[in-house]
């Protein structure tokens, strides 16, 4: 709403107002000056978010003049925009095999809406992939798009898919759009090829028969495999690894076709062996191997008697003993099992009976005699407190209150009475849009202090808790305050005693202008007071007598200036008339003046005889209009002379002159000049000021002699803009003359701007908002014209600009965005200056806090963290710390640590280490151990204390560090209980034949894991040595015949770790040239077959025993239940009841009233009903037992009007403490 004014009048205070095309705006004229800027057009944020509007208004005067302000208008958001997704569908791919939770790909929507509208989220839409949730394969991260794997993926099972991601704004009703997504699954070479023929059994011996007469590349038989990858993963190649004899046969590399490279010849072994890999071209590659027997003859029966001496006895001995240790090993542990559940029940009921014991024994409580409790006396020597209660954590119910009715409004009678009436309002006044801003009220002068000026929340329309809240004050531009707000009540009040007269001296419209100003959010509004005049004071004269001397030739409509009378009072309380008495040869003629007095002159109505009357005594009477009517009175005394017949003449009626402010004392402002046309005494002119108001006579005086009016006080514009005086000439006759000077005062710059604080914001949030208004300041320069033209700035360089938003009002609002973590605090200093010359100005400097808001996240000191740590660490041990430092203060600085959910190799990275939330510092939850686990990583997220809390992460990698905590193991030789002899060296050997060659391995690493070969001991220490480390068994001379046959060579295998470990092998060599030679030395280890027998006889006589124990105690256990059972039959029949038994130990006597112990009841419906589920509605009425506090100790019961024993619904437990 705008009001315009104009202080001139006619077509020069008609005004037009206009704004600026091509906005959606429009000034719509309501009532005289008043128009409102209304909507024309729809409003769209998103191609303009603010409008600055220039209203331009004129008038129609010549030349026209105009004034202009500019509104800052901005445009607040609606969710009219749906999120709008970067593509219009998506492709992502992932290599199979993934690590659940791994990041996929990224959807990105953006809403053009803004702040809460704009702010988008993510949902997975509802479909199925195979039958299966698509949720059960990706997930989408709500806030940032991320689509995350839910499961790791199988190429072979499922190669792509496809669903939807809906992409959905904050706004109220929301808006959505949705986008396609495939996934596409990418091959890993994951799958070792599979042989499909020859097909590998422990039975196939024979795969293959070549005859003796076969050609050069004579195909043998075909290897084929196939991979279930794809691509270059599955392409095979075939390769021969061993064979017995290499040179015979080949293996195609692409088809897998065995075919002999030469001629068969009658010296090949009929019995050949060969070992096929086949390898897929994966990185890394796979590959399977597959054995190829074949048989190297021209008839079945040479080919059997090669293959019969391969037996199966030792396997079915193994097997067997496997599957006897397995049933004692299940039945053994069955066994345990149900012993320890068994002592377990026994050892938790022993525990129970001795808290029943000690605790809660009745159903039904029976008071031994020596407890009284009547309703007479109810005498108790202990204070009790029954707490009833329906079922544990009854006490935290949950109740809901609808919303409260509509709001009443308390009108006060301002009357004596004090009379209040409660008025249903139908529409608040802040609802109606032209309501207006300013609030008028008239009230008399000379009101007591308190009285009532007018309810100015009603007339606002303001509530009274606005005003509270708001801190609502009144702010004058002067230091006299006549007016008071009451805050509580609303109204206004006289604060101190208004006399008009010398509030407005002669103005006759006396009006108080002041605003009300409220915070948060910052309003102000413009109350007039307008003072009206009664009539408290009555005429005077300045002077009680006047005399005058008239020549007796003074003709008839001689006239003669009479002093004028002044009445404080304005109106019709001013004097209104005056009264000349007697009136035998005078009349009284009044002029009316432009100022609204009255100019009184006498004039002689019949000549004077001065032989008849020598002296006239009048009386003039001036008379005011007011009620009652007052008057005052002035003698005029008239001399009766000679003839002087000519008065004094002026020059002219009227002088106007100019007088500049602060001019010096004696400065002449006007020469008036007036004419006698007599001579002699009677032509002499004498000068005077005939004005009755003191501030003339003490500014001015005048020349009797010449007519000369100089400056004899001070003269301020800005007390007075201008002067009439009233000069009177007059001869020595008597006969006067009048005329009036009008002096303009002219202003000078000598009034610096004053700045008045109206309000303001000693601390605003950081994410305030642009134009947020800090401080409201109002600017005064009482001068005029350029002078009081002011203009105001602030500092530069700072995000705050000074706003006019009405004349000499500015508001120091927000320009840019605030940040505390580069200025928390600023000193703007607020400069303002005139336009005269020279320019005068004054500053005034705010001091403004910058508090804090979450707005920026936790970051680390480093981008990631590497951290070291041994292997078989103890748990808790410190690993690292990390560190990250948050930019905000306070709480919102404050950083926790948290570990984000991740896995290693399956299982969840808290099982592994642990962060402190507060020091950031890496726990090690468990030891672990370098050869299961070599490093791993994870992420720690840092999170400061804001509202919503700001994270940000970084990643830990955790390198484990090798011990030498494993000993070497030897793979060959291998170790068993049937292996006599290992290896056989000829008698003809010579000094460095390879024997053999120990192999062994360390699984740890580094120097951990190089190992040394050393000869512990042997049969003869000079036949053999063991190679450092190669671990090569050589003869170190040569074979004799004097040597044994049989070698024992007992070999350490050590590790170059601190300390060092080591392992033993033991190694047979048979010294000999033919087999036959060897078995006679080796055939006394008999003992296999009957070790065997012995073992599974004692395995079976344990299964049988342990088997026997096993069901008797189950029977055992059955029949005891049986019996308990039957028992508890026979008591349910029974309806005992129980009477509990207190100790004797728990002494109470009548004197006394002692008990040593608390008690505390359990009453439970009926035997056992603990075990009972019971469900129950609202509590009825309950037994309520009443303390009486005093030293008696009186208790007494209370039957409300239903027993709790006796509803089914009553509470279960009764606690007495």
């Amino acid at each position: 709403m705008v009001n315009v004014q104009d202080l001139d009048s006619g077509d020069n205070g008609k005004v037009q107002c206009a704004i600026n095309e091509h906005i959606p705006v429009r000034l719509k004229p309501t009532s005289n000056n008043f128009f409102n800027l209304v909507i024309d057009s729809d409003l769209d944020r998103e191609t303009a978010s603010e409008y600055n509007i220039t209203v331009t208004c004129s008038d129609e005067g010549v030349p026209s003049l105009s004034s202009s302000v500019t509104l800052t208008l901005q445009i607040s958001d609606v969710n009219d925009n749906a999120p709008v997704f970067e593509r219009s569908s998506y492709e992502a791919y992932i290599v199979e095999n993934n690590t659940p939770g791994l990041s996929i790909f990224t959807v990105k929507a953006r809403d053009a809406d803004w702040n809460q509208n704009a702010r988008v989220s993510y949902i997975l839409e509802d479909s199925s992939v195979n039958g299966v949730p698509v949720s059960s394969y990706v997930s989408v991260s709500a806030d940032s798009g991320v689509l995350h794997a839910v499961r790791s993926f199988d190429y072979e099972q499922i190669k792509d898919f496809h669903f939807r991601v809906k992409a959905q704004d904050g706004g109220s009703p929301p808006l959505s759009s949705n986008v396609t997504v495939k996934i596409l699954i990418q091959d890993q070479n994951d799958n070792p090829p599979q042989v499909l023929y020859p097909v590998q059994t422990g039975g196939s011996l024979v795969a293959e028969m070549v005859p003796r007469s076969a050609d050069v590349g004579y195909l043998v038989t075909k290897v084929v495999a196939v991979d279930v990858d794809s691509g270059q993963n599955a392409w095979l190649s075939y390769k021969l690894q061993k064979a017995t004899d290499r040179a015979l046969f080949e293996v195609g590399l692409q088809d897998g076709e065995i075919r002999t490279i030469r001629q068969v010849t009658d010296k090949d072994a009929v019995k050949q062996r060969l070992t096929v890999i086949v390898e897929d071209n994966g990185q890394p590659s796979r590959s399977a191997t597959v054995i190829v027997n074949v048989a190297v003859a021209d008839s079945f029966p040479e080919v059997l008697s090669e293959f019969t001496d391969f037996t199966h006895d030792k396997e079915y001995n193994d097997n067997l003993t496997f599957y006897l240790v397995l049933a004692l090993a299940v039945v053994s542990f069955l066994f345990i099992t149900c012993l320890v559940v068994i002592i377990s029940v026994k050892i938790y009921r022993w525990r129970q009976s001795r808290i029943l014991y000690h605790s809660n024994l009745p159903v039904i409580p029976y008071y031994p005699p020596r407890y009284s409790d009547t309703l007479g006396t109810g005498t108790l020597q202990h204070v009790y407190n029954y707490e009833v209660c329906r079922t544990t954590d009854s006490r935290k119910s949950d109740c809901k209150f609808g919303r409260a009715g509509s709001q009443n409004v308390l009108i006060m009678d301002p009357s004596s009475t004090g009379t209040m009436q409660r008025i249903q309002s139908e529409k608040s006044i802040l609802d109606e849009p032209d309501s207006p801003l300013e609030v008028s009220y008239s009230i008399p002068e000379e009101m007591a202090k308190g009285s009532l000026v007018g309810n100015i929340a009603q007339d606002l329309g303001l509530e009274i808790k606005r005003l509270i809240s708001g801190k609502a004050k009144i702010y004058t531009r002067n230091t006299d305050e006549y007016i008071e707000l009451s805050r509580e009540r609303g109204v206004l009040l006289v604060k101190e005693r208004i006399d008009r007269e010398v509030l407005c001296t002669e103005t006759a419209l006396c009006t108080l202008h002041f605003q009300i100003i409220l915070e948060n959010p910052m309003e102000f509004y413009t109350v007039t007071v307008q003072i009206t005049d009664i009539n408290d004071n009555s005429p005077t004269f300045e002077i009680n007598e006047m005399k005058f001397k008239i020549s007796e030739s003074a003709i008839s409509g001689a006239k003669f200036v009479l002093e004028r009378a002044v009445d404080l009072d304005v109106g019709i309380n001013g004097v209104q008339n005056y009264e000349l008495k007697p009136t035998d040869n005078f009349a009284l003629k009044l002029h009316n003046n432009a100022d609204g007095n009255k100019n009184v002159e006498m004039l002689l109505q019949k000549p004077l005889d001065r032989e008849n009357q020598e002296q006239i005594s009048l009386v003039l009477t001036a008379v005011d209009g007011g009620e009652p009517q007052m008057s005052g009175t002035m003698l005029i005394v008239i001399t009766v002379l000679d003839a002087n017949d000519n008065a004094p003449v002026f020059t002219q009626p009227t002088y106007k002159a100019t007088v500049t402010e602060n001019s010096p004392k004696g400065t002449v402002v006007a020469t008036v000049t007036a004419s006698d046309a007599d001579q002699g005494s009677n032509g002499e002119i004498t000068y005077s000021i005939t004005n009755t108001l003191e501030n003339v006579r003490k500014v001015f005086e005048v020349n009797k002699e010449n007519g000369e009016v100089s400056l004899i006080g001070n003269i301020d514009f800005e007390k007075s803009r201008h002067f009439q005086i009233n000069v009177l000439a007059s001869d020595d006759g008597s006969l006067t003359d009048s005329c009036k000077l009008i002096v303009d005062v002219q202003d000078v710059n000598d009034n610096k701007p004053e700045i008045n604080i109206m309000s303001k914001s000693s601390v605003i949030s950081e994410d305030a908002k642009l134009n947020t208004v800090v401080t409201m300041i109002n600017i005064e320069d009482k001068d005029t014209g350029e002078n009081g033209n002011v203009k105001c700035f602030i500092s530069e360089n700072i995000p705050f600009i000074l706003k006019s938003s009405t004349n000499n009002f500015y508001s120091l609002v927000t320009d840019s965005e605030l940040d505390r973590e580069i200025s928390s605090q600023y000193n703007i200093t607020v400069s303002c200056s005139d336009e005269g010359v020279p320019s005068l100005s004054s500053s005034v400097t705010l001091t403004l806090q910058i508090s804090d808001v979450n707005d920026n996240a936790p970051v680390f000191e480093r981008s990631s963290y590497e951290a070291y740590i041994v292997e078989n660490n103890t748990p808790s041990l410190s690993i690292f710390t990390v560190k990250a430092r948050d930019a905000d203060w306070n709480q919102n600085a404050r950083v926790s640590y948290i570990l984000e959910d991740s896995s290693v190799n399956g299982v969840p990275v808290s099982s592994y280490v642990s962060v402190s939330a507060d020091s950031g510092v890496i726990h090690a939850v468990r030891s672990f151990d370098y050869e299961q686990i070599k490093d791993f990583h994870f992420r720690v997220e840092a999170q400061d204390g804001g509202s919503p809390p700001l994270s940000s992460n970084v990643t830990v990698k955790i390198l484990i560090q090798d011990q030498n905590d494993n000993p070497p193991q030897v793979l060959y030789p291998v170790q068993t209980g049937g292996s006599l002899v290992a290896e056989m060296v000829p008698r003809s050997a010579d000094v460095g034949y390879l024997v053999t060659k120990v192999v062994a391995v360390d699984v740890d690493s580094g120097q951990n894991a190089w190992l040394s070969y050393k000869l512990q001991k042997a049969t003869d220490r000079a036949l053999f040595e063991v190679g450092l480390q190669n671990g090569e068994i050589r003869t170190i001379r040569q074979v004799t015949d004097k040597d044994a046959v049989k070698q024992r060579l007992t070999v350490i295998v050590e590790d170059n770790g601190q300390p060092s470990r080591s392992a033993t092998v033991i190694v047979n060599v048979a010294v000999a040239d033919s087999f036959p030679e060897v078995l006679s030395e080796f055939t006394d280890f008999t003992h296999d077959k009957e070790y065997n027998d012995n073992l599974t006889f004692y395995l079976v006589l344990a299964l049988a025993v342990v088997s026997f124990l096993f069901i008797t105690c189950l029977v055992v256990i059955i029949s005891v239940k049986i019996y308990r059972w039957r028992q508890s039959r026979i008591l349910y029949h029974s309806n005992l009841p129980v009477i509990p038994y207190y100790p004797p130990r728990y002494s109470d006597t009548l004197g006394t009233g002692t008990l040593q112990h608390v008690y505390n009841y359990e009453v439970c419906r009926t035997t056992d009903s603990r075990k009972s589920d019971c469900k129950f509605g609202r509590a009825g009425s309950q037994n309520v037992l009443i303390m009486d506090p005093s030293s008696t100790g009186t208790m007494q019961r209370i039957q409300s009007e239903k027993s709790i024993l006796d509803d089914p619904d009553s509470p279960l437990e009764v606690r007495l403490l």
